[in-house]
């Protein structure tokens, strides 16, 4: 059989609903003639009946290319017209209506050609009217969200502590039963963002420490949730630094820290601008007036590194042994260690540095 002859059995079972047969009949006129123009265009009107767009577009298209090549207009209006119904009936409209311009441009004739003008651009108006809405929507709700987030984040100021070796910096924040599948902790070199999401509100609580004093090793920083806290260890990058402070505020460097130096510095003012180093100022204090926030701690296991039977000791202590410890410690610039308020409130303690040692002022 000829290519007509396949071509226009392929019509006849198509005017049937035989789809899938004209298909074939189609599928044999092309093998016999591979460019020919009207089993292409027919076989493409049996894709798009059985909803297989994507194979009724590539069809279509080689038609296009056929009708171009042969300077035929009413081809070529046609299969845009075709074109602009298949992308009307996968809901790409734009195309839809690109393909209808197209086809309205070189004449189409086609006696529907008015009903799917109307339909297409009908829709095409529904859809960027759609757009307008989704887009304002989309504003709105980054402007709720960035409400919500604002409120949040003026409510996470937590109590915290910091303290440091030779090697990191300990930063506890005093954070209740924080869950912590909703916390995140974002370390950069000179910063550290704690964020904890809060689901009931569907928010982002969140709570940034910038620039940190020195540099840190973002690889070697590490963070534990216990029960009533969140425990962050900066490492820095420069070890043997003592930090003045958390957040460097101008251009201050830190001093070198001994090996075995252990401090403890307590957060009274949430502000983390005015942390600062246990001083050896001459200024008075009067240290019955100290008070002690006394966190129910749960138990915990001791840290592993040189300072933990300190920390421990401290964080056991009663408010008189507590207030001992810190008179004698900052009095004497880390040389020496009371547990005795009632001999430590009246004591005058001396910087007893060791042998070859030269001693110096925290901020010195």
């Amino acid at each position: 059989m000829s290519v007509t002859s396949y071509t226009k059995k392929g019509d006849e079972l198509s005017a049937k609903d035989k789809y899938e047969e004209a298909i074939e009949q189609y599928g044999l006129a092309l093998k016999a003639e591979n460019n020919s123009f009207k089993p292409l265009y027919g076989r493409s009107i049996c894709y798009q009946r059985l909803k297989q767009n994507d194979l009724a577009i590539k069809d279509l298209e080689k038609c296009l290319d056929i009708a171009l090549e042969r300077g035929h207009r009413e081809k070529i209006a046609l299969v845009y017209f075709r074109l602009a119904i298949v992308y009307f009936n996968i809901n790409s409209v734009a195309l839809s209506l690109e393909n209808l311009n197209k086809a309205i441009q070189y004449g189409c004739n086609d006696p529907s050609l008015s009903i799917w003008k109307a339909k297409i651009t009908q829709r095409a108006e529904r859809n960027e009217e759609d757009q307008k809405k989704l887009v304002q929507q989309n504003i709105n709700n980054t402007t709720e969200l960035n409400s919500k987030s604002n409120v949040s984040n003026t409510q996470l100021k937590p109590r915290f502590d910091y303290y440091q070796s030779s090697e990191s910096v300990t930063v506890d924040f005093f954070l209740k039963n924080v869950d912590k599948e909703n916390l995140i902790l974002d370390f950069q070199e000179d910063s550290v963002t704690i964020l904890l999401k809060d689901e009931k509100a569907d928010s982002q609580l969140k709570y940034t420490i910038s620039p940190l004093f020195d540099k840190i090793n973002v690889q070697q920083s590490t963070y534990r949730v216990l029960k009533t806290k969140i425990e962050i260890t900066l490492a820095k990058e420069t070890k043997g630094i003592k930090w003045n402070s958390l957040e460097k505020t101008g251009n201050e460097s830190g001093s070198q820290v001994s090996q075995n130096h252990f401090s403890t510095i307590k957060q009274s003012d949430q502000h983390l601008l005015t942390s600062s180093y246990p001083t050896s100022s001459k200024k008075g204090k009067n240290w019955s007036e100290i008070k002690i926030d006394d966190e129910d701690d749960e138990k915990e296991e001791a840290d592993a590194d040189e300072n933990a039977f300190f920390r421990q000791l401290y964080a056991n202590a009663d408010d008189d042994t507590r207030r001992a410890m810190m008179k004698s410690f900052i009095e004497s610039n880390g040389t020496a260690l009371s547990t005795n308020w009632e001999t430590a409130k009246d004591e005058k303690y001396d910087i007893n540095a060791p042998s070859g040692v030269t001693p110096k002022k925290w901020n010195s």
